[in-house]
This record gives C-alpha cells, sequence and structure tokens, in this order.
C-alpha cells in the first residue's frame, strides 16, 4: 500500500530486485492531492456522471491493487512523491520512473495513482479466439481536462507486441498507438485508456528535472538577489547564466536554479542542459523566449543580416576577429559569405560553415554597439520588451501562419482568412523595410495598447487653473461646497478668456484629490487621522518591571512585551499583552504559574 511521506525528508526512490515491500498504510483523506471540494469543483466543471465520481472517489482512497515485481530484465522500485504525498511504485527504472518525473512536475496532472484497478479485457487473440485478460493499468492520472487509465511500454515492446497481439495493441494513421480493449473497458466506466511509448519521453528534459529536484522546495532566494536576477534578465533577455555571473561575482547559482525551477525564470529544458552554463539562455517567461526565437529564425532566413537574439547584428563592413586576424565582412550571401583580411586577399566561406563558426564563437565579432545598426537593435529590444507577454503570443501565431502562408502549407492556416494573413505579411516586410532584414517579426505585434486618443482632452492652462481652484478655495478650513467652488472656478475662467470644465469633471477632480491631506486643510488633523491607513506595529518594551520578580527559569526563554502603534508613531494605548513561544498571553504575568 503507498507510504504516507514526511515532507521535510529528501525527495528519492528506492530500488530493488524481486524484494517484497512491507504493507503500508494509505494516509488520511484531508491529506490528499486534491481537498474533498477542490475534487468536487474538477468534476463539476468536467460533468462526470455520478457513477463515475463515485468510483474515481473510491479509487482516491484505495491502495494499489497489485504490488510491482522486479525481473530478470526490469528494475523495480518506489518513488516518494511530493505532489501526492504517497510513494508510487513503478516497474521500469527508465520508462515507468521517467514518466512518474514527468507527471510529478506537470501542472496540468493534478492526481496520478500507480497500479489502480484490474480491467476485464475482451479482444480476439492470436488464434483468431475471443480471448478474455485481466489487466492492472500502470496509472490512473488526474488533469485538467480529464482523467484516463495510462500504460506505459517501451517502444520496442510496442513494435513488438503490434505483431503478436494485433487485437490489442494498434498503430492509427496518426502515428500514435491505441488498446481498443482498454479503452473499451474504461469507457464503460466512464474514463478513457491511453498507451503511451517511451519515445514520448525526453532524456533530456528527464535529466534536467533530476537536476532540478533539490530545487523545487529547499532553496530560498533572498529578495535583494531575486530582484536583481530579474532585473538583469529582463534588461537582457536570452543572457546566458555564464554572462550573468560576469556580471555580479557575488551571484549564487543556486539561486538562478531555484528560480527555474519556480517558474520565475525560463529556460526550454527540452533543448538546454543546465549544467552548460555557457550556453545556458534565460527568459523570464515562455512567450519571450519564443519571440527571440522565432526573431532568430526570421533573421539567419533573411537575404542579407544575421542577428543573436536581437542584440548582435552582422552587416556589410563588420569587423570580425579569427585566429588572431582582423576581418572584414564584405558580403554574407545565402550560400556563401565573402571576408577580407587586413593583408592579403579576401576568401569566400559556405555560408553555414561561416555561421557554425560565429555560433561557437571561433569567429569573434567585434563591438558595433555605437553602429546604426546596433541602434536599431535597441529599438527591436524596447519594442519587445513593452510588449507585453499576451503580445508576444499572438505575435507567435501569427508568426507561423505567416511562415506556413508563405510555404503554401494551407492545412496550417486553414481558418484564417488569406485577406488578414496578408495584411500580416505586409506589416512584416514594412518593419523589415523600417528596422533591417530579420527584424519583420515585430511588425506582427498587435497594437492593442495604441488604440484610441491618448491625450487629455484639458489642456494645461485649463487644468492649472481647475488645480488652483481646488487649492485656493476648496482645501481650507472655510469648507465652501462644491457647487460654490465651482462658480468661482467658471468666472476665473472666463476672465482669462478660457474655456471651463464641465460640472461633471471638476466634481471628478475634487474626487480625486480628497484624501488625508485635504481633509486636513478642510476638518483638522483630527478629522484627517481617522482617514490615514494605519498598520498594526509590534513595539518591544525593554526590561519591564515584572521580569525581575520571574526569577531564574532554565528550561524556558522569558517572553517579550509588546505594545501596539500606528502609521504615525503613536501608540494606541496600554500594553495589550507579551509574545510567547506559544501563545499571547495577558499582560503582564503575576507568577510562573501564568507563563
Amino acid at each position: 500500500m503507498r507510504q504516507h511521506l514526511v515532507f521535510g525528508l529528501k525527495v528519492g526512490y528506492a530500488l530493488s530486485r524481486g524484494v517484497q515491500h512491507s504493507m503500508r498504510e494509505w494516509p488520511h483523506e484531508k491529506e490528499q492531492c486534491m481537498k474533498t471540494f477542490a475534487f468536487e469543483r474538477w468534476c463539476d466543471r468536467l460533468q462526470l456522471p455520478t457513477a463515475t465520481r463515485d468510483f474515481l472517489l473510491r479509487l482516491r482512497s484505495s491502495p494499489p491493487v497489485r504490488r510491482v515485481q522486479g525481473r530478470l530484465l526490469n528494475v523495480c522500485g518506489t518513488y516518494a512523491s511530493r505532489k501526492m504525498g504517497v510513494s508510487i511504485q513503478f516497474e521500469s527504472h527508465t520508462v515507468e520512473l521517467w514518466a512518474i518525473y514527468t507527471m510529478e512536475y506537470d501542472r496540468e496532472v493534478l492526481e496520478f495513482f500507480d497500479q489502480p484497478y484490474q480491467l476485464e479485457l475482451h479482444y480476439q487473440g492470436p488464434s483468431g479466439r475471443p480471448t478474455k485478460a485481466l489487466h492492472t493499468p500502470d496509472f490512473l492520472v488526474l488533469r485538467k481536462d480529464g482523467a484516463s487509465f495510462e500504460e506505459w511500454k517501451p517502444e520496442e515492446k510496442l513494435l513488438e507486441l503490434m505483431v503478436t497481439y494485433p487485437g490489442r495493441y494498434q498503430r492509427d494513421e496518426r502515428g500514435k498507438w491505441r488498446c481498443p480493449p482498454g479503452e473499451a473497458a474504461a469507457e464503460s466506466l466512464g474514463l478513457s485508456y491511453r498507451v503511451r511509448s517511451s519515445e514520448e519521453l525526453h532524456p533530456g528534459y528527464i535529466r534536467n528535472l533530476i537536476f532540478l529536484e533539490e530545487y523545487f522546495f529547499d532553496c530560498v532566494v533572498p529578495n535583494g538577489a531575486l530582484a536583481h536576477i530579474l532585473e538583469a534578465v529582463e534588461a537582457t533577455p536570452g543572457i546566458t547564466l555564464s554572462a550573468l555571473r560576469e556580471q555580479d561575482e557575488h551571484l549564487r547559482v543556486d539561486h538562478v536554479y531555484a528560480l527555474i525551477a519556480r517558474n520565475r525564470l525560463y529556460v526550454d529544458l527540452y533543448t538546454f542542459w543546465l549544467k552548460d552554463q555557457l550556453h545556458l539562455p534565460l527568459y523570464l517567461d515562455r512567450p519571450t523566449a519564443e519571440a527571440h526565437a522565432l526573431l532568430r529564425n526570421s533573421q539567419r532566413n533573411a537575404p542579407f543580416g544575421f542577428g543573436d537574439g536581437g542584440n548582435l547584428t552582422l552587416s556589410a563592413n563588420a569587423l570580425l576577429d579569427w585566429d588572431g586576424k582582423r576581418w572584414t565582412l564584405l558580403n554574407l550571401g545565402k550560400t556563401t559569405t565573402t571576408l577580407l583580411p587586413e593583408e592579403g586577399t579576401l576568401i569566400q566561406l559556405e555560408t553555414p560553415v561561416f555561421l557554425h563558426l560565429i555560433d561557437t564563437h571561433v569567429i569573434q565579432v567585434k563591438d558595433t554597439s555605437q553602429s546604426p545598426t546596433m541602434a536599431l537593435s535597441a529599438e527591436v529590444h524596447r519594442l519587445l520588451i513593452e510588449a507585453g507577454d499576451e503580445a508576444l503570443e499572438v505575435a507567435n501565431q501569427r508568426y507561423l501562419l505567416v511562415e506556413a502562408y508563405q510555404n503554401k502549407q494551407q492545412e496550417i492556416y486553414a481558418g484564417t482568412p488569406t485577406r488578414t494573413i496578408r495584411d500580416w505579411l505586409t506589416n512584416f516586410r514594412d518593419a523589415e523595410a523600417a528596422y533591417g532584414y530579420g527584424y519583420g517579426y515585430v511588425g506582427l505585434l498587435p497594437k492593442t495598447a495604441a488604440r484610441g486618443n491618448r491625450e487629455p482632452k484639458v489642456t494645461e492652462e485649463r487644468r492649472r487653473l481647475l488645480d488652483e481652484a481646488i487649492a485656493q478655495w476648496y482645501a481650507r478650513p472655510k469648507q465652501q461646497k462644491v457647487r460654490d467652488v465651482f462658480v468661482l472656478y467658471q468666472r476665473t475662467c472666463l476672465e482669462q478668456h478660457i474655456q471651463p470644465v464641465c460640472e461633471r469633471t471638476f466634481y471628478r477632480h475634487v474626487k480625486q484629490a480628497s484624501g488625508p491631506a485635504l481633509t486636513e486643510k478642510r476638518k483638522g488633523a483630527k478629522a484627517a487621522y481617522q482617514e490615514s491607513t494605519w498598520y498594526w506595529e509590534l513595539e518591544h518594551i525593554y526590561s519591564p518591571a515584572w521580569r525581575s520578580s520571574v526569577g531564574n527559569c532554565s528550561h524556558r526563554s522569558y517572553p517579550a512585551r509588546y505594545r501596539i502603534t500606528f502609521e504615525f508613531g503613536q501608540a494606541t494605548g496600554p500594553t495589550m499583552g507579551h509574545v510567547s513561544r506559544r501563545c499571547l498571553l495577558p499582560s503582564p504575568p503575576r507568577s510562573l504559574s501564568d507563563l
């Protein structure tokens, strides 16, 4: 049965071959991953039938129906899941264990249970006769969009079973594995059944998850370090971890890894190895990373020019350092690149080879921060930062549709009007003309924030007279009514031949100016004190008179006394209590028993 965890312990898994695990008690229902009300809300959202709800509720509180077994070719064990608070069994340390890792840190997965239920499968056997078999899926997985039984197997094993048991394991036209008898058995219970292959598990992603496992919970990032790291990544999206460490010699790498684990920083865990700090780009979020990836792709495909994340641009007459010599880039073509050394004749390289030398830093590009091209790159960088996550997601989708339209992939952009795509393509080309080749992506950013009239309707002179009227006639002890002040304001504007604002606008500005400061000018400090914001504050009182009478208690620390103060540093009254490690006690205590 499942083992309840103590959450202060280190997460890990136990491997065993043929070892029988002792039966353990299932934890109390209140310690489940989803509380009862959350489970009911999830069922209501998916509109699950009552029978299915009762069935899932029974499985969630039941132990596994079987214990895993180790054989000659497999390694079984248990994984201590923080998400579930129980130990999860696995029969394969490279397939099922990796699947557990993905479900453990997948936000779409709400709960998962090992060896949950025994299904009865009916299918046509190899001999052609009807066959009945009892089958226990590896997991029951509850996701945000549904619940399903899942069976994980190696890809090569599925290829063998497809030939041996064609009635049980099949592959559809899209290459997806299926088990028709399992689907039928699960459907009768109101659930779905999925056959999962080891091909769906990315080794690099699993390796990164294992590396980050300690940082998900244990590492504490101070507020100062958090702000510094986020500001640096926001200022330079795509900055590598090694470059970030060069900027701040006191930076702790553990803080960066902790922010990656907690989704405060984004790294493509499928592409980059976290320990490779030299080539590990950091972003604030996924849309920003995708936007820079698309921008780099458009720059690589540009007829002339190449950029690295919008921070470095190669153009004609760019200066290069290669093998200790100075070179000048004459032409960067689609197939051939021409370079001119300081001494000697020009040479030609294949463009893919040249770009590879740039990526591997064999050829270094000299600093061009003062060039006009870098000024354009800085403008593109500003547009990307100001766009926001939602705008970047929209631009990413538009880029893919425009690319599919240019490649005549109608199945991708089907459903989107071609006229709309042509408008996006026009904006793409206009941005390339404005910012240079490779920067057409910024033309796909939606301009929702720039819509409408951003200029104030009240001119500066009218606004000045309005503020003067409020300060001169309304903010004074005479406590004139707003209507009387508005009449005086109108008279002043007409004398200076200025059109006054309407009465409704005047009242709105008076309301905006109201607050403790204005109330103090009209009604005094006592009335303003009632409107001022306040907060609780514990003020320590040193050496209370009663402490000397307590005596020396070596087994208990003396409690400290406090009183509550407000924002202006004024005590609201006498001491309300003293704070001990156990509770808030009346003040002062009269004897040792009061403590």
